[in-house]
């Protein structure tokens, strides 16, 4: 259950955050749709949602390595070679889960980071 936290996600992070940063910077004429105030407050918000969703997925990640671990000692005290935990390769170089969860969390801030000034800049055109 934890893995398929971790990959739902992985999937709605990036696609909620480019929908939502469309229609925040999304328009020339921003006053059409939302005024100023409404848009850096969501920008502001989808920052603070990224953030959390980093965190959880951090603490989700913990719990993951946790249970495997644990399940390679319940395996090596049962006298198993290759089982189901002892039998995984560990990930080498940057092909890890936590490389994929920086960069993709990474572009979402960026992203969201950049709607926040773009918005603000509008208050002094």
């Amino acid at each position: 259950m934890l893995v398929d936290v971790r990959f739902k996600l992985l999937a709605l992070v990036p696609t909620a955050s480019l929908l939502s940063l469309a229609t925040v910077i999304g328009t020339a004429e921003p006053s059409k749709i939302y005024t100023l105030h409404v848009q850096l407050l969501f920008s502001v918000l989808g920052l603070i949602v990224t953030l959390g969703l980093l965190i959880y997925d951090r603490r989700n990640s913990e719990l993951h390595d946790d249970l495997i671990s644990r399940g390679r000692k319940i395996e090596d005290e049962l006298g198993g070679d290759t089982c189901v935990f002892r039998g995984r390769k560990l990930a080498k170089g940057i092909i890890k889960h936590d490389n994929a969860t920086n960069l993709i969390y990474g572009a979402a801030i960026v992203a969201w980071i950049a709607a926040i000034g773009i918005t603000a800049s509008r208050f002094f055109q």
